[in-house]
């Protein structure tokens, strides 16, 4: 097995990759570097620099997630791929890395297999998988700045999508595992729905029943019980979101025989966060012409009574003691589209562009450089 300073060979049975822990990232792993942008209270992350065993050199991010630890820093972590890594290697080994989002430092850093990563205070999830399908997932799990360098968890997946961390669970669309005795457990329910994992607040992780595409908000509890949440008979729940104090989501209304519209509004909701369909007090906000959203199932992240929601265009901020928004302008790399939101909180919206299905580079906007807060329609 090859050699490669500052880098740790992590051994494990499968002849198709092998993946590298970086045994110190400050030393071979550059910091984040940030450029402005045209507009004001604008920066876009520095990419296309080369590093890692062999000079990885990054053309797409598959994943990117930002992390507030306990002590209030945030992490930046993302996952990319790499045709050229190792040398004569097939395209989609790739690599990850969690850096100090504030002051640039890389913490930890892998390099062959790496993709999905989730956060649960000051440790981390990363999982990383084969080429092959069904492909063999394998997860590590520990300190964010000491991840093992041993799996201690695997399994044959014929996809995957969506990994989340909380509790002593972790999970992606359609199961999970627990971290205590390490048993895997799907979300299938009710007859043997399947489901796409959101999110997980404390111990209670929240995902989308697909019985009828999209229209429940489902909860698993802790001790494996599931309930729903919120049902839109009518229509479709999407963009669910919470910080643990205040939760916000779209529900469609409107319905249009139009195959490419199917609704014609987006009423956006809050309520105080709760786990239980009894005492849920949902408050509507206002609502949005569907085109004005694009997509009623992407991504909605929230924080401090603040939440931004994408899907293509137009990138959105709501406020959410009032419902008043601000919109975030095109990408500043030209080409490029808003593929959604990664943070927000009541100083700065972080999102990511791309091209297709290609992550270009992580946008940063002050909140206060982005105008005045303008009303929903009641």
């Amino acid at each position: 097995m090859k050699s490669w300073p500052g880098w740790e060979a992590v051994a494990w049975p499968r002849p198709d990759c092998t993946q590298w822990r970086a045994n110190d990232p400050s030393s071979v792993v550059p910091s984040l570097e940030w450029s402005s942008c045209p507009h004001p209270g604008c920066r876009t992350l520095k990419t296309g620099w080369g590093w890692g065993p062999g000079g990885l050199e990054p053309f797409f991010a598959r994943s990117v997630v930002v992390h507030r630890r306990p002590s209030g820093k945030r992490v930046l972590f993302f996952s990319m791929y790499d045709g050229s890594f190792p040398p004569g290697g097939k395209i989609g080994h790739g690599a990850a890395v969690v850096f100090d989002l504030e002051s640039g430092t890389p913490l930890s850093g892998w390099a062959g297999c790496a993709d999905g990563g989730a956060f649960r205070g000051d440790q981390m999830v990363l999982m990383d998988y084969s080429v092959d399908t069904p492909a063999m997932f394998n997860f590590y799990w520990g300190d964010i700045e000491a991840v093992p360098a041993t799996p201690r968890f695997s399994l044959i997946l014929q996809i995957y999508n969506n990994l989340r961390w909380g509790g002593e669970v972790f999970a992606w669309d359609g199961g999970g595992v627990s971290v205590a005795d390490n048993k895997f457990f799907t979300l299938a329910h009710d007859g043997g729905w399947t489901s796409e994992v959101n999110a997980f607040v404390g111990t209670d992780l929240f995902f989308y029943s697909e019985s009828q595409p999209w229209n429940r908000m489902m909860v698993r509890h802790e001790d494996g019980t599931i309930e729903a949440l919120i049902v839109n008979p009518d229509g479709q729940i999407g963009g669910w979101a919470s910080d643990g104090t205040q939760t916000v989501w779209l529900k469609s209304a409107d319905r249009i025989d139009d195959p490419f519209l199917q609704w014609g509004l987006v009423e956006v909701y809050t309520a105080p966060h709760v786990v239980t369909s009894s005492a849920f007090q949902p408050k509507r906000l206002g609502r949005a012409t569907f085109l004005e959203h694009k997509a009623i199932g992407g991504p909605m992240f929230t924080d401090r009574g603040y939440a931004t929601y994408g899907g293509e265009r137009p990138l959105r901020v709501y406020r959410l003691s009032d419902g008043f928004y601000k919109t975030l302008p095109d990408p500043p790399i030209a080409g490029t589209t808003w593929q959604g939101p990664v943070w927000v909180d009541d100083k700065e919206v972080i999102a990511v562009a791309v091209k297709g299905i290609t992550a270009v580079t992580v946008v940063r906007y002050d909140l206060d450089s982005l105008g005045p807060w303008t009303p929903l329609d009641p």
